[in-house]
């Protein structure tokens, strides 16, 4: 009796560490989603101020400067007026970016292929570097999991390029080689040290690498960063393309 008792102690004992282990898990998992979520909410208040704010506030400066000019200088109006047109499309073509930056909806009804045609031409039309895109040997469409994380990753490795590498031209590549998506982007910038640009994240509170890293192993996946001897810096990813697949049209 006295060893059925100790067994069946060690089994609640047991039990009870195991659930706080999941517990604790779980809190863990709980806290890691919502300093992503500050992260996100961050990143869009930084996007939006340097972005559409400071555009609006030019277009507001525009029309107070307009406001004040007599009426004997129409024709400065006019031009000042137009100057006003580009500005507007500008900060429209900035909260578009953003959107789709936030909900790709091309990348959910569509695929991968066609939200990084979408998001090149984007990024084209909104920064002075020359973006491009091959894929080849890839087509089709993957998990939705999978789809999103590929897209945050790509997403990531070009702000990386265009806020540290001050590189002219990025290059996202999509292929399969030996049964693996192969996805990479490069720049010809000057390229930038991994350690000190992780350095800088946690000093910013940022989760950006961390996020590029977790996502890949999310499907299974494993990513590389590494400098390319004539400047510039390649991220990559490889992952098993066969799990990703999807099964059912209506996924």
């Amino acid at each position: 009796k006295d060893l059925d008792l100790l067994t069946s102690f060690a089994a609640q004992s047991a039990a009870a560490i195991e659930n706080a282990r999941l517990y604790h898990d779980l809190k863990r998992e709980q806290d890691r989603i919502l300093d992503i979520e500050e992260e996100v909410r961050k990143r869009l208040a930084r996007d939006l101020h340097d972005g559409p704010a400071q555009v609006l506030v030019a277009i507001i400066l525009g029309i107070e400067h307009i406001d004040r000019l007599p009426e004997a200088e129409w024709a400065q109006v006019l031009v000042e007026l137009d100057e006003l047109r580009k500005l507007s499309q500008r900060a429209l073509r900035q909260v578009r970016t953003l959107l789709f930056d936030l909900r790709p909806l091309v990348l959910e009804t569509q695929g991968l292929v066609p939200a990084l045609e979408s998001y090149v031409d984007r990024q084209q039309d909104m920064a002075e570097q020359a973006y491009h895109l091959q894929v080849s040997g890839f087509s089709g469409r993957l998990t939705s999991q999978a789809e999103r994380s590929i897209f945050g990753i790509v997403q990531e490795a070009v702000g990386n390029a265009k806020k540290h590498a001050k590189a002219q031209n990025v290059w996202i590549g999509v292929t399969v080689q030996d049964g693996h998506l192969m996805v990479g982007v490069r720049d010809d910038g000057v390229g930038f040290d991994v350690d000190q640009l992780n350095a800088e994240y946690a000093q910013r509170g940022s989760l950006g690498m961390l996020n590029m890293r977790e996502r890949a192993q999310a499907i299974g996946g494993a990513l590389s960063i590494r400098p390319q001897r004539d400047g510039g810096t390649v991220v990559a990813l490889s992952v098993p393309l066969a799990p990703l697949r999807r099964t059912d049209v209506g996924e």
